[in-house]
């Protein structure tokens, strides 16, 4: 299946489980503690932007919230509370189209808002001060792709930790700017994976870094009422992070 999807993923795969890249030490680049004051000074500057695009796990967050304080105790923040909250606690058969409906319509909305969010935070990461209008153009007509992209990569890294774990270790590291080569070069889904392959190599500390801060900033979503708001604007002041590591990486390129 996963061949069928993209063959350069099996290709890639192939090659990881037969030589296993070496994990140079990454060189003038800036440390991943470092690219949180970076990248929140970016979202700072766009506040409309990344606040709007975030709308939707606002939304989710809060009524998450609001549910474990009228309850009393730790409740799910997933679609579980979204759906209560939107269409309220006893669901009936009445409401279960409603409920259907207002799912399908939240996951787009979600998807979407993620994928504008991967092309607005390159572009600030760039030094440019996208609008909603040229967020949207462009995600007209990379978004399609993008998603594509975006399974791929997953599909590659699951069949990559089915592969004796390490393979999907590595996937993460030398295929995390795929969706950046895309956005920034307009490349399709195999020459976007080629070309990351590529300009990762020799920077595993520099990726694995940013995702070790990353997951440490996810903690508070274990705190209960207010946990899952707290690791949501760390995330998003952070967010920029990774796509300042790939403006970097391609400067030293």
């Amino acid at each position: 299946m996963l061949v069928l999807v993209n063959p350069s993923v099996w290709l890639i795969l192939k090659g990881v489980v037969n030589k296993e890249p070496k994990m140079a030490h990454s060189k003038q680049l800036t440390p991943a503690l470092d690219l949180f004051s970076k990248s929140y000074n970016l979202v700072r500057k766009n506040p409309f932007m990344f606040l709007l695009l975030s709308s939707a796990s606002i939304v989710t967050a809060l009524i998450g919230a609001g549910q474990q304080i009228s309850d009393h105790k730790v409740a799910s923040s997933g679609w579980e509370g979204v759906a209560s909250g939107a269409l309220g606690a006893d669901l009936n058969t009445g409401s279960i189209a409603g409920l259907g409906l207002f799912v399908v319509i939240f996951s787009v909305l979600q998807l979407v808002f993620m994928l504008m969010m991967l092309i607005l935070s390159l572009r600030v990461s760039q030094g440019k001060t996208p609008d909603f209008d040229s967020i949207w153009t462009e995600f007209k007509t990379k978004g399609f792709k993008l998603f594509l992209l975006v399974i791929c990569l997953a599909l590659a890294i699951i069949a990559g930790f089915i592969l004796l774990i390490v393979p999907g270790i590595i996937l993460i590291w030398r295929l995390s700017m795929a969706p950046f080569i895309m956005i920034d070069k307009g490349t399709d889904i195999s020459e976007s994976f080629v070309q990351s392959w590529e300009l990762t190599k020799g920077h595993a500390g520099a990726i694995y870094t940013i995702l070790l801060v990353s997951l440490v900033l996810s903690l508070p979503n274990f705190v209960p009422y207010i946990g899952a708001l707290v690791a949501l604007g760390l995330g998003l002041a952070y967010t920029c992070a990774l796509p300042l590591r790939y403006v970097e990486l391609r400067k030293h390129s």
